[in-house]
């Protein structure tokens, strides 16, 4: 019983609390501080594409060519993820997955993009296979309420549509940067708010001021969810997204074991990575 407990303090600590976050960003920094994630002969700090510029500026937009989709089966998972925002596939999809990932890596724009918007020091910070599908209660948990992300200061969340995403999907729903700034950051718990309270802290016509990011599969969208606002997963029909997450070499936090990459995995995807044919912007230490 007291082993219970504690575990779902440390959960409660991990998911909820600031503060061990800002922790995580100084001792990463130092531990971190001599990694090279980017080739910098093949980086030009000073070369913004329009890509970043648009993204920069808005913190989300549209990657304007389709990706080849693998053709896979979702009906084994259906039923798995009633109780919970999501459940991650990707051990079952490994192998079209990590090619996936690769072909958006090599995508000159898209890596520009995410080592121009670090500094020159990206780090992958995850990447995940989510299904997700009407939950059975009618209760919104975790990310199906209003919040910022705190992985990191900034991050990049590349979202590749195995399905279509409509508005009865649970899209990645968001206020622009123009509404998310007047929130009042909370200096210690992580903010997360209902509809209901959202209209009562920014009021009550905020909510028609949200965008969803809707889409057929084969579309590919950047968004940062550290600087917008946003709520997903809000189902009424299945959703299967593959988020691909970025940071700074050096993180708030990094996520326990079984929700991340394996070590192999990370070697995998760039063994795969440096074998294409794409002028290489990324270093072994941005995928390990």
């Amino acid at each position: 019983m007291l082993h219970k407990h504690a575990r779902r303090f440390v959960s409660f600590v991990r998911w909820n609390l600031k503060t061990p976050r800002y922790i995580g960003k100084f001792f990463y920094s130092i531990t971190r501080f001599n990694k090279q994630t980017v080739c910098l002969d093949n980086y030009n700090k000073n070369d913004c594409g329009e890509l970043c510029k648009e993204f920069t500026k808005n913190s989300y937009i549209y990657i304007d060519k389709k990706f080849n989709i693998p053709e896979l089966d979702f009906t084994p998972y259906k039923g798995t993820s009633t109780n919970t925002v999501f459940i991650d596939i990707r051990k079952y999809h490994w192998n079209e997955m990590k090619t996936l990932a690769v072909n958006i890596l090599h995508d000159p724009e898209v890596a520009s993009c995410i080592a121009k918007y670090f500094d020159g020091k990206p780090w992958l910070w995850n990447l995940s296979l989510n299904y997700s599908e009407p939950q059975g209660d009618g209760c919104m948990i975790d990310s199906q309420k209003w919040h910022f992300d705190y992985g990191d200061t900034k991050s990049i969340h590349i979202m590749a549509y195995f399905t279509e995403i409509d508005q009865k999907s649970g899209p990645f729903t968001f206020l622009t940067g123009e509404y998310s700034r007047r929130v009042k950051r909370n200096k210690l718990v992580i903010e997360r708010f209902t509809d209901g309270e959202l209209k009562g802290t920014l009021g009550s016509n905020i909510l028609n001021k949200k965008r969803s990011l809707l889409g057929g599969r084969g579309d590919v969208f950047i968004a940062d969810p550290c600087r917008l606002l946003h709520q997903g997963a809000r189902c009424e029909t299945q959703r299967v997204v593959m988020f691909m997450s970025f940071t700074n070499i050096s993180p708030m936090t990094i996520l326990p074991k079984k929700y991340s990459l394996s070590k192999d995995q990370r070697m995998e995807l760039y063994e795969m990575y440096k074998e294409g044919e794409n002028k290489k912007v990324f270093k072994k230490d941005f995928f390990v």
